[in-house]
């Protein structure tokens, strides 16, 4: 029964790596489409320029294919998606406040 048990913890935390995996590749093309969709925009201030640099730097964030160990990949799909995210709310925060029209 413990065997089970294990293999039954297993495969959820696969599928918790696995949803992880797809949110920080989603959030990956949100930073390129928004990035591009909104270049002038950004280019056109020094703070404009200061998000720019943020995204770009959440875009080169990478997964560490070396660590094996499931917990230490979740950690770092879950870092990747954290600095994303924070990119990703800097630069829609700018947009809001610096709307044209």
């Amino acid at each position: 029964m413990g065997e089970q048990f294990n293999r039954g913890g297993d495969d959820r935390f696969m599928i918790l790596e696995n949803k992880a995996e797809q949110i920080r590749k989603l959030l990956f093309g949100a930073l390129l489409l928004a990035k591009d969709g909104w270049k002038e925009e950004l280019l056109g201030s020094p703070e404009g320029r200061e998000v720019m640099k943020t995204v770009e730097q959440a875009e080169e964030e990478f997964m560490d294919p070396r660590p094996t160990d499931p917990v230490s990949r979740l950690d770092r799909a879950l870092s990747v998606i954290n600095t994303r995210a924070r990119a990703f709310v800097r630069l829609i925060d700018y947009l809001a406040r610096h709307k044209q029209g």
